[in-house]
């Protein structure tokens, strides 16, 4: 957790992270996607992150 919060990513509620079900399929993999399922995507014992990237924007030639 505190790797990702350093690259840059922030705990959201699982209704904030898209609905999109491309995203979705890569949690199939997860041994707590049942657990995601049966809750209809909104919650799981993961904790959803969620990166912007417009919120790192990095100037060129600093």
């Amino acid at each position: 957790m505190k790797l990702n919060s350093r690259l840059g990513f922030r705990p959201v509620s699982f209704p904030e992270i898209t609905q999109d079900e491309r995203f979705w399929e890569g949690c199939r993999s997860c041994v707590n996607y049942g657990t995601l399922c049966a809750q209809h995507r909104r919650n799981c014992l993961c904790t959803a992150l969620l990166y912007d990237p417009a919120e790192h924007v990095t100037q060129s030639g600093n």
